[in-house]
């Protein structure tokens, strides 16, 4: 979706060039609406992806019964149907069966207090006639994108992505080199108001605002905030049990869907709670048979997932296609895949994503059910086990960081056997021993008792939502910083961006707010227990997937081999990359630096995630180099190597 504000006149080639560079997140139609607001004007446009009623009458831009009020809209609500009860009780009538319109009515009947009801992913633009007006919101997690920029002479642009605020000629393309040194020194930053470009700002996750006609910003806010600090009692039994029932019913209204629905299907315990609880729990239509994706690496047996997506299928009665990544693809697709990111990424794992979102497109599918957010809501990644040693020795919990550190190194330990380079699937040693965190405390103990200051003092810069790490809570600070402020953020932007490059809606049921918000409360010791991680979620599936998935001890992630295809297939094309071209020219470029992670790799080493930094920093360089931000990969709507014209051919 895209949208202007103007204290002049707007040209409707402008908005339509707008709109359609987004014709890959829209496949199925498109709409626009003008309206001369004084001097000034206001433009909405829309590309539409058909999920819920299909019928023209669900097109947009939306216009309510009077014509006061239009709205264009990019995600889903949820809840419409619970919510269109409660609207009709309020008086409110429906011409159509889409979810659109229970948000223009939820306007109508709530005003700006219609956030706190939804439950959605969404980024939506109402224009407001009677206030004239613009009422600007995106979701809670930041599921859906938005980005706005000011226009040369006045107003503002506003769309779901940048390249669309750039097919408008007043809004500038200027790339910001400041912050792509954060980026190329190893920190991606996607949560904050600052982008890559100059002047582009990102709509917070969380966030509204509202614009007057002529483009100005009267006000913008937060308006939900998740309290990881307030830590309330409940037995691990009881928050098993809840759990699993609140997550059902985060799935069982991402499956509301009028199109084919299927599931991202990695093999780690995240995506096969998911399909587990679809194919398990009734929760899917009778009628819709249960189709999964997954990567795999046949011919890597130290990061194939193959034999617990197998497992999973099996226990599932679900339908898998496995699909294998092809590196020498990638070389061909990566200015197609960074271009519709719009950012660089810190690994080749985006690219499995991407291929998984391609195959969904050829099979037919719409909607992709997928496992975002499951680690940062409960503590999931490895690092957060060594974070809570921290905690247990800061509050002298000495037999509690003794017994958990001994489990969970026998579960890490147990799985490692199992791997002849367990190094490359996962870090055995990525929690302290329990000797090392014992001479560590007492070490620290008798620093402080020097009146030196303690070492094992949580470093962790202070943000919004994030509560004081002080005093044992070094843990619920990094989870609500993950979920706020750094892993989440990061990994949904690229997950919007595959997706949508392919036409495909990507929906996540760990991110269901009443199902977070309820997580934020959960105590430390219901989270780690018994030396596992995630524990609340591996005891609710119980007989819900197989138990080798669901207590396996290893954490691989979505891993992509990029350590054998730098070594391999993309040798000589990385290479190129890494020393030509305007990367050479970036401040923080240090070329023998890299050239000696280059030759160490080369070697034997693995240097691939430095190297590959630096490689997708200049894949996006050149892309600003070449005109791409401005006029497409190669034409102004269908750009070469398209992903949508290729899956549909």
């Amino acid at each position: 979706m895209v949208a202007v504000l103007t204290p002049g006149p707007l040209d409707i080639s402008t908005l339509v060039r707008m709109r359609d560079r987004l014709v890959h997140r829209g496949p199925d139609g498109a709409g626009h609406w003008m309206e001369r607001v004084g001097d000034g004007t206001v433009g909405l446009g829309h590309r539409r992806l058909s999920i819920i009623d299909l019928s023209n009458a669900a097109t947009q831009p939306m216009l309510a019964a009077d014509g006061r009020i239009a709205i264009v809209f990019n995600g889903e609500i949820f809840n419409y149907l619970e919510l269109r009860e409660e609207l009709r009780a309020a008086g409110a009538t429906f011409r159509t069966e889409s979810d659109t319109e229970v948000l223009v009515q939820a306007y109508l009947v709530w005003g700006e207090d219609c956030l706190r009801r939804l439950n959605g992913q969404f980024a939506f633009v109402i224009w407001d006639g009677r206030r004239n007006e613009a009422f600007v919101a995106r979701d809670r997690y930041g599921e859906k994108p938005l980005y706005y920029a000011a226009i040369t002479g006045g107003g503002l642009a506003i769309g779901s992505e940048m390249k669309a605020l750039f097919a408008h000629p007043g809004v500038a393309v200027e790339l910001d080199r400041d912050r792509l040194n954060i980026f190329t020194g190893g920190r991606a930053d996607y949560a904050s108001a600052d982008t890559l470009f100059r002047g582009v700002n990102q709509l917070e996750a969380a966030h509204a605002m509202v614009v007057s006609a002529d483009g100005r910003i009267r006000r913008s806010w937060r308006y939900w905030l998740p309290d990881f600090g307030d830590v309330r009692p409940i037995s691990p039994a009881d928050a098993a049990a809840e759990f699993r029932e609140r997550l059902t019913h985060g799935v069982r209204l991402r499956l509301r869907s009028d199109v084919q629905v299927g599931a991202c299907l990695s093999g780690g315990l995240d995506s096969s709670s998911l399909v587990g609880l679809m194919a398990g729990q009734g929760v899917a239509r009778k009628d819709q048979l249960l189709h999964t994706i997954s990567a795999r690496f046949g011919d890597d047996p130290t990061l194939s997932e193959g034999a617990h997506i197998d497992s999973v299928l099996r226990h599932c009665g679900a339908t898998g296609l496995g699909i294998e990544p092809d590196p020498l693809r990638l070389m061909e697709e990566s200015r197609a895949l960074h271009w519709h990111q719009e950012i660089p990424f810190l690994s080749a794992s985006a690219y499995l994503e991407w291929c998984v979102h391609r195959a969904a497109r050829e099979s037919g599918l719409t909607v992709m059910i997928d496992g975002q957010g499951a680690d940062e809501l409960l503590g999931g990644y490895q690092f957060y086990f060594g974070v809570k040693q921290i905690d247990w020795l800061n509050t002298g919990r000495w037999f509690e960081l003794t017994k958990q550190t001994y489990l969970h190194r026998q579960h890490l330990v147990r799985e490692a056997r199992k791997y002849a380079d367990v190094g490359r699937r996962f870090n055995v040693d990525a929690a302290g021993s329990i000797l090392d965190m014992l001479k560590r405390g007492f070490i620290d103990k008798a620093r402080m008792a020097r009146g030196k200051p303690s070492r094992l003092e949580p470093q962790l810069e202070r943000r919004v939502g994030t509560p004081d790490p002080a005093g044992g809570r070094f843990f619920r600070a990094y989870l609500a910083d993950g979920m706020l402020h750094d892993m989440l953020p990061n990994q949904l932007v690229m997950s919007d961006r595959n997706a949508m490059a392919f036409g495909i809606e990507a929906r996540f049921p760990f991110l269901d707010h009443e199902l977070v918000d309820w997580c934020s409360h959960l105590p430390d010791e219901v989270l780690i227990r018994n030396g596992w991680q995630k524990w609340p979620l591996r005891q609710a599936m119980d007989g819900i997937i197989p138990r080798d998935v669901q207590w396996r001890g290893d954490k691989v992630g979505f891993a992509a081999p990029q350590d054998r295809w730098l070594r391999g297939a993309l040798k000589d094309w990385a290479h190129e990359l890494l020393f030509a071209g305007p990367i050479v020219e970036q401040a923080t470029y240090d070329r023998g630096a890299i050239e000696t992670a280059w030759q160490q790799h080369q070697a034997g080493a693995d240097a691939s995630w430095y190297l590959w930094r630096w490689i997708s920093a200049s894949e996006w360089l050149r892309l600003g180099r070449d005109g791409a931000w401005r006029d497409g990969l190669d034409n102004d709507n269908a750009p070469a190597g398209d992903p949508m014209q290729a899956a549909c051919a």
